[in-house]
Formats: C-alpha cells, structure tokens, sequence
C-alpha cells in the first residue's frame, strides 16, 4: 500500500503496533512518498520501497532506461491476456521468449506522459518541439493508487507545464489500457477519464493546450456482455460511456489507439538489447518474432 501517514508512535521512538499501517521512515524535503506494494516488482523492480513516478532525466542520470527490458516492457505495454471476453482473443507475452520466464500478471496500469515545447521558446510557431520533462508512472497494486493519479499529483510536471505550456506545446499521455470510468474492481467509484478531462480544463486549456491520450489497449469496453457473469455488464457499460465521455471532450483532449510510430517512441526508453532486437529483421528477431509484432508493435 501506500503509506501516506508517518507513523507518530515512530516518531517518538518505539512503535508497539505489530503490523502497523503507517509509513516507519521520514521523507526529505520534496521526496516523493515511496509504496511497500512488492507486487509492482512484475514490471520494474523497486523493491520494499517503490516508486510510482520515475523520471526519464533521474533514469539517464543513473545511467538506465526509463522502460527496462522485455519483461519490464512486457509488463508496462506489449502484454495481451487471453481475453474470451472479446471473441477469443489469444494472448501475447514477449516473456515468454525466455524458457521457464513466468508469465505477466496483466494487473500493472502504467502511463508515459511527455511534454513537449518548441525548441527555446513556449511561443507558438517557433519550430520543431523537443522533450522537456518525460516521466513514467504506476498503479498501486493496492487499488489505492491509479497511474493516472500518480501523473495528476506529479508536481514537477505541473511545473513544466506552468514554465513551458503554451499554444505550441504538446502533451501526450501514453497508457498501456484506456483510462477507466467506474469500471474497475478495485475503485468502482472513480473515473481517470473525468480527472484527467478536469486536468485538461484547469491546466491545459488556460495555455490553450491538448491533452493527447494514446491507448495501447481498451478496458471492458469491448467486452461482450452476453459472455461475462451478469455482475459485469454495468462495469462494461460505464468503460464504453468513458469512452464516449472523452470524445465528447474533443477536440480539448484526444483518445486514440497505439500507432507503429508510438511504439516506436516508447521502445526508445528500453534497454539496448531490446532496441536492437526490434530493428532486426522478423526471421533474425529472438524477442520481436513475426507473430508479436503482428500481435500488437506493427
């Protein structure tokens, strides 16, 4: 979970609580509150203390890559779970290129958010855009936590925005699902797609910038209600009127699907080997069979 509340008891010094709730460690002065969820280890490791925000400047900092490798990208973008639901659909792991690598869980939400400006100026018509701030973000496996709130909490990006948003700015959202509304089991209360159109509204739209949302996969949108338990036919409802609800909020915020180009940008931030891999011809591909690239990176 993630553990928002330093622990008092402590704080003074002895904690008598078995299994205490609270966070046992203080942050630092604009630390982010780290997450005690192993669970997310499935797409990137981090151990006790993980990280739901990560920033492409702190990765190349620390001499790594923003996406990892075949499994962490597996994990984050490319996996496809058999889905029944859908007609059949077969499922594609790219772990499964390695002998005796387990299989994804298929339960990690992970978004890249980029902002990008004209180059040396904000003003709109000033030439080609260059990246200034790129961050990946996760859910919690607690359910507490969407990736999509992590990129609405990240401060920093805020920042940017505010110094260097404007007319000819751009920021696009790349989500490995399409971002929920009331249907998920975990917050069936709560719709990603309305926080993030409200995001657009209050601080986009003052520096008269899109938000451009790029989906790898749909959530139960496509689900056939005939072939699910009874339960989830209101799930399946509200996921296609979130949909409908952000084309609604067009031409202010843009929902589409993954193109070759945006896998392209995304395998950019993956290890060497894995870039490599993917320019190499399908016959000569280990991970990038011609089978998973047909499947989902075209």
């Amino acid at each position: 979970m993630s553990r928002q509340k330093l622990c008092a008891m402590w704080a003074r010094g002895h904690c008598t609580r078995g299994r205490c709730q609270d966070r046992h460690y203080k942050l630092e002065p604009n630390e982010q509150i780290p997450c005690d969820c192993p669970e997310r280890s499935d797409a990137f490791p981090g151990g006790a203390r993980f990280r739901h925000v990560e920033r492409l400047a702190d990765c190349a900092a620390a001499g790594k890559s923003l996406l990892g490798d075949a499994q962490s990208f597996c994990a984050a973008f490319y996996h496809v779970k058999e889905t029944p639901e859908a007609g059949g659909a077969a499922e594609s792991c790219l772990r499964s290129a390695a002998a005796g690598e387990r299989r994804c869980s298929g339960k990690t939400v992970v978004c890249v958010a980029r902002l990008s400006a004209p180059v040396g100026t904000a003003e709109a018509g000033a030439g080609d855009l260059e990246d200034v701030y790129v961050a990946r973000y996760i859910n919690c496996c607690s359910g507490a936590l969407c990736a999509e709130s992590s990129f609405l909490e990240d401060g920093e990006l805020r920042l940017a925005v505010s110094e260097r948003g404007g007319a000819g700015s751009r920021l696009i959202l790349y989500l490995n699902t399409q971002p929920c509304h009331f249907s998920t089991d975990t917050r069936p209360n709560w719709s990603c797609s309305e926080s993030l159109c409200r995001f657009q509204q209050e601080c986009l739209e003052p520096r008269s910038m899109k938000l451009q949302i790029i989906a790898a996969y749909p959530y139960r949108c496509h689900w056939d209600p005939k072939s699910v338990p009874g339960r989830l036919a209101p799930k399946i409802e509200n996921a296609r009127k979130g949909s409908e609800f952000m084309r609604k909020a067009s031409p202010h915020v843009e929902l589409r699907a993954f193109q070759p180009k945006d896998w392209e940008y995304l395998l950019q931030m993956c290890d060497a080997r894995l870039r490599e891999d993917h320019a190499k011809p399908e016959h000569e591909a280990r991970i990038f069979t011609k089978q998973r690239r047909e499947a989902r990176v075209h």
